[in-house]
């Protein structure tokens, strides 16, 4: 196994960033990413984070940027792994709240585990100060583009 070539940011050229600009593999890793943050896994994650709270739906949904139908798919994929169960509200009518299971909970944190284990990678390949800085620009991006 061919040892991984670190990636050395400070040598790279304004034509090295076009290239990888215009590369499928940014597209592919932007791809992954959207997947991640209005899928399964990120939904568990938050439903997991309201766990000890009156969580809709529709707080989901917002919290995702995504629509209803798009939620309510991914909620009844969460359902179906037996992730999340529904809990009517009796004064509400249609209404209901989310629940995660014991499974969903065992499987949220076992995926916040594996997202700190990314994050402890990245700061050994790149340095803590760097992805601190990569993260405020993130932050500073999102802010900006809302």
């Amino acid at each position: 196994m061919k040892p991984k070539k670190k990636i050395r940011v400070s040598v790279l050229t304004d034509d090295d960033m076009i290239d990888f600009l215009l590369s499928g593999s940014l597209r592919t890793l932007l791809r992954n990413i959207e997947s991640f943050l209005t899928g399964e896994s990120i939904a568990l994650s938050l439903i997991y984070k309201h766990k000890d709270e009156e969580y809709h739906p529709s707080d989901l949904a917002e919290e995702l940027e995504v629509s209803f139908p798009r939620v309510t798919s991914i909620i009844d994929g969460l359902r179906e792994k037996k992730y999340v169960k529904k809990e009517k509200v009796p004064s509400a009518g249609r209404s209901y709240l989310l629940k995660i299971t014991d499974e969903g909970i065992v499987e949220a944190e076992k995926n916040l585990k594996c997202l700190k284990k990314h994050f402890s990678g990245a700061k050994k390949e790149f340095g803590e100060e760097n992805i601190q800085k990569f993260f405020v620009y993130l932050m500073k991006a999102a802010a900006k583009s809302k």
